[in-house]
C-alpha cells in the first residue's frame, strides 16, 4: 500500500513539473493519465488491505467462539458427569436400604 502510494506521489509531483515547464497537451494529458492509474492501484491496495485485516479479525472472532463452545461444552459433560455420579450414589444406597 505504501508503494502505490509513492508512486501516486511521484506522478503527482511529474505532473507539477510538466506543467512548470513547456510540456506539450498530449505530455500533461499521459501524465494525468498516469495519476489515474495510479490512484486506481492505490485503492485496489487499500482494500486488499482492509479486507486481509477483515480476514484477520473474522478468524480471531471464529476461534473465539469455538473456544467459548468448547468451555461450555467441558461445563455440560462435567455436570453430567456429576449428575450421573449423584444418580448412581442414590440408587447405592437404595440398594444397601
Amino acid at each position: 500500500m505504501e508503494e502505490a502510494g509513492e508512486a501516486l506521489k511521484k506522478a503527482n509531483e511529474d505532473l507539477e513539473a510538466l506543467e512548470n515547464s513547456e510540456a506539450t497537451n498530449r505530455e500533461l494529458e499521459k501524465a494525468k493519465a498516469k495519476i489515474r492509474i495510479r490512484e486506481a492501484d492505490k485503492a485496489k491496495a487499500c482494500n486488499k488491505y482492509f479486507e486481509s485485516v477483515q480476514a484477520e479479525k473474522n478468524t480471531t472472532s471464529i476461534e473465539a467462539d469455538i473456544s467459548v463452545l468448547e468451555d461450555l461444552e467441558e461445563e455440560d459433560l462435567e455436570q453430567e458427569e456429576q449428575s450421573f455420579t449423584s444418580e448412581s450414589l442414590k440408587a447405592i444406597r437404595k440398594r444397601k436400604v
